[in-house]
């Protein structure tokens, strides 16, 4: 149930006598005979069909007006790639694509909002992601065919043609980022209320780097800027050993360094092939484990341990707390060749946890490979049951960065973890991250500290807006 606020016009009668006699009066017609009647201006919201409140023909560049009931508008809800039929749930009330915005009112859906965006049609597709609109990839009704970008709150009022109705420190907050940082101590317990930490930057910023590092807050790996801890520094700290396939089948193609990194020209120009994009990652990945750490008085938590293997396996660094991203990326280059020897990779990575084993630490694998190779469930189980005796179960992961149809050793050591770490006794710290052990294919380098770590680099509210059919000016 809801109060539906529309606006009817009324035309005011001619007060202009008609003379006896006559069927019509000289002149024009008007409702008021005084020198300085007013009338008022006839253009409409295009959202809640509200009239202009101000003179007809006035001077002031944006129209006014009380506003009402979106009737003319319809929501549209960012696409969910784990659920075909999204909702969104405003002020106790549940909304899907196509839903009539007639509940909601102009002048009061966006604070009820909190900081967002809306939607209108593409209108220069050669340069629409700037600090006041972000495209859409997606095709999202309606018209699903037509070009869309998300744009900020400001320009939509702009582009309405009325005056945002929207107080200044309203309209201050509209216009700031709305990714939340993703630490746990953000979320609602059984006593406390969340206490969201929200992105200081504008709304639809370039990604801010990392280093040089804030005073104050962090980056996250993502680039938004947060004025609370870094979520990454709350975590278990881990012994990861980075297990690196360097075979003669990684100098395949399909595969290469991402584009515009600082190292991106270097590792082009020595290995842009598979092992390349595993380098590629990494250095993501470290770089923002770097970033995360500067200026904590301890430094590092996590040590660092490097394999790389062929025919044979070979430890680069091991149980490192001090080297830099520049000199763990220095440590495999240039890349050596031969054939592809899992086991060997695998006991090697065995004896560096027993060796340097610490019950501050849970052990985590990284095993990088185009999956090319196959080896004995055994060895992987001895392995796992080796972590359970000494007290924390092996996180493992393995990433193809070859074709998945290659990958089946992969998949099944992660599997065998996975079930390992299932059946093993959790502490407080891993219960609560779930089972960590997983097969997955090429993920770049945020997707690296994500997955592995479990440390997400921000929280993307559920964009979802309501939309005039013709668009943010009407028709």
């Amino acid at each position: 149930m809801y109060t539906r606020f529309t606006q009817v016009d009324r035309r005011l009668s001619c007060v202009i006598p008609i003379p006896p006699g006559q069927l019509t009066h000289m002149g024009s017609h008007t409702h008021d005979t005084a020198e300085d009647a007013f009338h008022f201006c006839d253009v409409r919201c295009p959202n809640c069909e509200y009239l202009c409140g101000l003179p007809f023909g006035h001077g002031q560049q944006l129209h006014e007006t009380s506003h009402g009931s979106m009737i003319t508008t319809q929501w549209v809800l960012q696409p969910d790639r784990d659920d075909v039929d999204p909702v969104y749930e405003l002020e106790g009330r549940k909304f899907g694509t196509g839903d009539e915005g007639a509940p909601m009112l102009c002048n009061l859906v966006c604070a009820a909002q909190g900081r967002h965006a809306h939607i209108d049609y593409c209108r220069d597709l050669g340069n629409c992601s700037n600090t006041d609109c972000e495209h859409i990839t997606e095709r999202m009704h309606p018209d699903p065919d037509r070009e869309k970008d998300w744009i900020s709150h400001a320009t939509f009022w702009a582009r309405s043609g009325f005056k945002d109705p929207y107080p200044q420190e309203a309209q201050n907050e509209f216009s700031k980022c709305d990714v939340l940082c993703a630490g746990p101590e953000h979320e609602a317990t059984a006593t406390d209320a969340a206490k969201p930490s929200s992105c200081t930057l504008p709304i639809f910023h370039a990604p801010e780097p990392q280093q040089p590092a804030p005073l104050t807050g962090h980056i996250s790996i993502d680039g938004h800027a947060f004025d609370c801890q870094n979520p990454s520094r709350m975590h278990q700290a881990y012994h990861i050993i980075f297990v690196i396939d360097s075979s003669g089948s990684m100098s395949g193609s399909d595969h290469r360094p991402l584009p515009n990194t600082p190292v991106s020209a270097r590792l082009i120009s020595q290995c842009n092939n598979r092992y390349g994009a595993v380098l590629s990652a990494l250095y993501g990945f470290w770089i923002s484990r770097e970033a995360a750490c500067s200026g904590a008085s301890q430094g590092r938590q996590d040590a660092y341990s490097v394999i790389t293997f062929q025919s044979a396996a070979t430890t680069r660094v091991q149980n490192d707390f001090t080297s830099t991203t520049d000199q763990l990326l220095s440590s495999l280059l240039p890349r050596e060749s031969g054939g592809t020897n899992f086991h060997a990779a695998l006991v090697m990575a065995q004896s560096l946890i027993e060796t340097h084993w610490s019950s501050d630490r849970a052990p985590v694998i990284i095993f990088l490979s185009d999956g090319e190779c196959n080896i004995r469930d055994n060895p992987v189980y001895d392995l796992c049951h080796l972590c359970v005796r000494k007290g924390k179960a092996l996180a493992f992961h393995s990433v193809s960065f070859g074709k998945d149809s290659s990958s089946a050793s992969l998949r099944r050591m992660a599997d065998i973890a996975h079930e390992v770490f299932a059946s093993a006794p959790q502490d407080v710290l891993t219960a609560a991250r779930g089972n960590p052990c997983a097969y997955t294919n090429a993920i770049d380098s945020i997707q690296l500290a994500d997955t592995f770590l479990g440390i997400a680099s921000s929280l993307q509210k559920p964009r979802a807006s309501l939309m005039n059919q013709y668009g943010s000016g009407g028709r």
